[in-house]
């Protein structure tokens, strides 16, 4: 089993529960079977099977499990067995009623059919062709491999549109961003990554997306401008999708500018790196006691640095002139919106609805409304004023019912608030002394009560020891003037 068999086994193995390396499931002896007389006997089972193989080989062409030498985007049908032979159960025999309904469903074409239905507009469209900055090679398609070649479109599409987007996100700073070289296509474009997943096309694969860009998408291709020493194919992709593009003359022109200063640019390092290598072997011959080599060293470093100085001035007149270009073609773009603009503007202004007729109309008619709003408030106050004279009421009598308002208040608030309660001062314990003298002073009030009475009585009114003789009397509780 080779190496590229094995990494498409062990992915298959991961992606589908039925392809088990140790323990192929009955579903995977049927698969591996030869089931094309099911077409007749059993279509459902026949139709399952081949669905299952439709999904296993977009999926391993999708992820670059299943491709050839030269493609990323096609495979041989010839190799499609032996990249699928199990361990166990050998190499699956139906696979070709499985090409053929892939066909008819349009998820794979032939090589051939591919070239011809998204044919480019030269007559070399026939040949791929491959160009760098120096040199020219051609890279012819052999039809005996074509023939059993298909290309897969839902894995193409997906590239087209990944490509497609990241032109359409980015925003446009120069005319010219959108046209490339081939070279410049192939850098831009050789290495994707697709949903976190990196897919690296070869040059035969960025042909086949050429040709489909060009015939689904407006992309214009052509493989016959003049650059530096040589033709170059120029790609210009078209700012929007619905808009197909043409490559005019002055797209020729910048094209040539950008290969001349891309020449110059590879002719000045390569100057720049002899003269370095020459000044070191100029000083190896003098530290050598050469002095002859030495100095034809540093003469051919004098003629290499009369033509840097050259190549810059060249490079530095070509930059000035692409930039000039570049900057003219970008005024071009600035001065056709400001046409645009213009028009819009006169059109509104012929419309006959924006002109100083209307304007004067429309003001007078703001301050006619002003006026009656102005009216219609003035009437409401005037409405107020006229009622208020109906319901007018003397402050004094208010003044005087609000403060016998709070007079009450403050009677009711006095009349439930609990009384306060007042503080007795309890005396202080009398001292020692006093008490002495209280012992004392009661002795003599005892002695004074034990004393005789004196001989002589007192004379006492007769009236009053009238009464009280009356009083003794009298019954306890009622008054002598009651008991006579």
């Amino acid at each position: 089993m080779s190496k590229k068999n094995s990494r498409l086994q062990s992915y298959v193995s991961q992606q589908f529960v039925d392809f088990d390396l140790e323990h192929p499931t009955q579903r995977l002896k049927s698969l591996y079977s030869d089931f094309s007389s099911l077409h007749i006997l059993n279509e459902i089972g026949y139709d399952a099977n081949v669905s299952y193989w439709r999904s296993v080989i977009l999926d391993c062409n999708c992820h670059g499990f299943l491709g050839n030498a030269d493609y990323r985007l096609a495979f041989d049908l010839e190799d499609l067995p032996d990249q699928f032979q199990h361990s166990r159960l050998g190499k699956p025999m139906a696979l070709q009623c499985v090409i053929d309904a892939m066909v008819q469903q349009g998820d794979l074409i032939s090589l051939d059919g591919f070239l011809s239905r998204y044919a480019l507009p030269t007559a070399s469209s026939s040949r791929w062709s491959v160009y760098n900055v120096v040199k020219t090679w051609v890279w012819p398609i052999k039809s005996s491999s074509a023939s059993a070649t298909y290309v897969v479109l839902p894995t193409l599409e997906r590239v087209v549109k990944y490509i497609l987007q990241s032109y359409a996100n980015q925003p446009v700073t120069q005319a010219d961003a959108h046209l490339l070289t081939f070279p410049e296509f192939r850098e831009r474009h050789r290495e994707l990554l697709i949903d976190n997943e990196e897919i690296v096309l070869t040059d035969a694969d960025l042909w086949l997306v050429l040709r489909y860009l060009r015939s689904r998408a407006g992309v214009s291709v052509a493989d016959d401008v003049k650059g530096y020493g040589a033709n170059y194919t120029v790609v210009k992709i078209p700012h929007t999708i619905e808009t197909a593009t043409v490559i005019t003359q002055q797209d020729r022109a910048i094209v040539s500018i950008k290969t001349t200063c891309h020449a110059l640019r590879a002719q000045v390092d390569e100057l720049q790196m002899k003269s370095d290598e020459l000044t070191a072997l100029a000083k190896q011959h003098y530290a050598e006691k050469r002095k002859p080599q030495a100095l034809y060293a540093f003469r051919r470093k004098k003629h290499m640095m009369d033509i840097l100085d050259r190549r810059l001035k060249s490079l530095e007149t070509m930059e000035t002139m692409l930039l000039r270009i570049e900057a003219s073609q970008n005024d071009l773009q600035v001065v056709q919106a400001f046409n645009i603009g213009a028009d819009a503007l006169q059109s509104v202004l012929r419309d006959g609805k924006l002109s100083v007729a209307t304007v004067d109309e429309a003001m007078l008619k703001v301050q006619e409304a002003f006026e009656d709003q102005k009216e219609v408030e003035d009437a409401i106050n005037m409405g107020a004023e006229q009622a208020s004279k109906f319901t007018d009421v003397d402050d004094d009598e208010l003044e005087k019912e609000l403060q016998e308002l709070e007079r009450q208040q403050e009677d009711v608030s006095l009349a439930t608030s609990p009384p306060l309660r007042k503080t007795v001062q309890s005396a202080p314990p009398p001292s020692r002394t006093d008490s002495e003298l209280a012992r004392i002073s009661h002795l003599f009030s005892q002695l004074r009560k034990a004393e005789p009475p004196p001989s002589k009585a007192p004379v006492w009114d007769s009236r009053e020891q009238k009464e009280n003789d009356q009083e003794r009397r009298a019954p306890s509780g009622i008054p002598a003037m009651f008991s006579q």
